[in-house]
């Protein structure tokens, strides 16, 4: 669906651009700017898009489109401009207004990945049993034959897998070996941040006991606490272990000292241990 809208979405993103790239106007040219600012939101607006893919993303495109409409119409009517330019006052930083080079660049992320492997070549891959030790047995574009790294002659049963850049990568240590690995350096974070020293009684307190309240913005989400945020995250996880990179998963913690950002990101690491 991305590849068969890829036209309409160039020309969302270069209505997008055109948009940015108005520059603010000078004292008295106000009512222009705000004109021409209606013209581009107009034509946003009017974009058709056909690919149920696509469609949630357009109508917040649409909206944004309709409240930078009506910043400009302001303008028309003897407003002054702000310090900054209305189309960068995004509510929804991922819209197709402000993310259109993301859904461009969706078709290849979701369809293929960047290596074609030589035959022999080991891989860690996630397959539908779980992460497992495989070798290539035929490279085809995006497409691999992949076989156990463990397999004999008949137990041999290959599978053929789209690789993409979320779901393999060459093998550099054995799965078990991987897998102790990984168990001790959980411990580790679990001994790390399941606690905090109260810096007044010296006492180890739980840290899932201490409060710490969160904001987010930039995102149409209802997060109050870092356990709703550590479920975003697992969420953007999975679906790129499926290939689709379409949501946001970076998030910028800030905050001013001695708020409880050092406690909140113990939280977030103990909410993705569990």
């Amino acid at each position: 669906q991305v590849e068969e809208e890829r036209g309409v979405l160039q020309q969302l993103d270069e209505l997008a651009r055109k948009g940015r790239e108005m520059p603010l106007p000078a004292q008295g040219e106000e009512a222009r700017f705000g004109q021409e600012l209606i013209a581009v939101a107009q034509q946003i607006v009017a974009v058709q898009l056909h690919g149920s893919l696509l469609l949630p993303a357009l109508e917040e495109a649409r909206r944004e489109a309709k409240r930078i409409e009506e910043q400009a119409a302001r303008l028309t009517h003897g407003g002054k401009a702000g310090p900054t330019h209305p189309f960068a006052l995004a509510d929804t930083p991922t819209t197709l207004l402000h993310g259109v080079e993301a859904w461009l660049g969706a078709h290849p992320l979701l369809a293929q990945c960047d290596h074609t492997y030589a035959q022999g070549q080991h891989l860690s891959v996630n397959t539908p049993s779980g992460w497992q030790d495989m070798q290539v047995l035929e490279a085809g574009g995006a497409s691999h034959r992949v076989t156990s790294v463990d397999a004999k002659g008949e137990d041999s049963t290959p599978l053929d897998l789209i690789l993409h850049p979320w779901n393999h990568a060459p093998l550099q240590l054995p799965s078990m070996d991987y897998e102790a690995s990984l168990a001790r350096h959980m411990r580790l974070l679990k001994a790390r941040n399941a606690s905090m020293t109260d810096a007044l009684s010296g006492e180890r307190l739980d840290i899932f006991e201490q409060s710490v309240p969160i904001e987010v913005q930039g995102e149409a989400l209802e997060l109050k606490d870092v356990k709703g945020l550590a479920s975003k995250v697992l969420r953007a996880y999975d679906q790129r272990l499926g290939g689709d990179a379409s949501s946001r998963a970076c998030f910028v913690l800030v905050a001013e000292a001695a708020t409880g950002k050092t406690v909140l990101m113990s939280q977030m690491v103990m909410h993705l241990l569990t």
